[in-house]
């Protein structure tokens, strides 16, 4: 707020001139020094700049080159401000960090376990390119079938998966696999390297026919945070005069 920010230039000038604030009408504050007066918006934070790509942040930032800058890259955004005591232009600008197609995808392949055919989709569509190619196949060849007891099992290439062959079957080539693991960037960025590796246990269920996947450990939380420290770096790079930190 502006009328912190004359707070502290009162602070910072009284021993040297004599300085005061006051409230002025239609939400302004004034700075008043050695009996002049000048005029402030009371929230100078009411007018900000919202941008749509780093490139476009980092810009924001080198047309203020010179003013103190902080920089909070948090999970969801990239905030910027400077710093209270300096009264030029705009003073904030954030920038939203949607998460990718692909990163998406596997988002709601955790919550809530696929058909074959929405696997499939999304393996050849937002997925394409993030994991070992050789298990398209082996999902596109799956064979829900059911067995003379009315329970089923899953085919592939013609081997039943059922329970009582699982062991069987997990020895052959291009059986199901037990891990998966995608490289996949999680912010839908350019000028940074975001791509995380995130692996997952993969399960079917051959009762509902659906494929079922939960992610091994804590990869999903620390692929966040990496890719969150490859835009801290970035920006580190980039923008020498900035302080940046890894908001939560």
């Amino acid at each position: 707020m502006i009328l912190d920010a004359l707070k502290y230039l009162v602070a910072l000038g009284a021993s040297t001139s004599k300085a005061e604030y006051v409230l002025l009408p239609d939400d302004k504050v004034g700075l008043i020094i050695n009996g002049v007066l000048t005029e402030y918006d009371a929230d100078a934070r009411s007018a900000k700049a919202v941008v749509g790509s780093l490139e476009s942040l980092i810009d924001w930032c080198a047309a203020r080159t010179g003013l103190p800058v902080e920089i909070y890259v948090k999970p969801s955004a990239v905030f910027v401000e400077v710093l209270p005591y300096s009264t030029a232009g705009l003073r904030q600008c954030s920038l939203a960090l949607e998460r990718s197609q692909a990163w998406m995808f596997l988002q709601q392949w955790i919550a809530q376990p696929l058909s074959q055919k929405l696997l499939v989709r999304g393996l050849r569509g937002p997925l394409s390119g993030c994991f070992d190619e050789s298990y398209l196949a082996t999902f596109r060849s799956l064979d829900f079938a059911r067995r003379n007891d009315g329970s089923r099992t899953v085919e592939h290439a013609k081997e039943s998966l059922g329970r009582f062959i699982e062991a069987q079957a997990q020895s052959r080539a291009g059986e199901i696999p037990q891990m998966m693991a995608f490289d996949v960037p999680v912010f839908a960025l350019t000028l940074v390297d975001n791509i995380q590796r995130l692996r997952f246990a993969i399960e079917v269920d051959a009762e509902a026919e659906k494929i079922c996947m939960a992610p091994i450990g804590d990869c999903v939380d620390e692929a966040i945070r990496n890719a969150r420290e490859s835009i801290v770096s970035l920006l580190k790079e980039r923008i020498r005069d900035a302080e940046v930190y890894l908001g939560e």
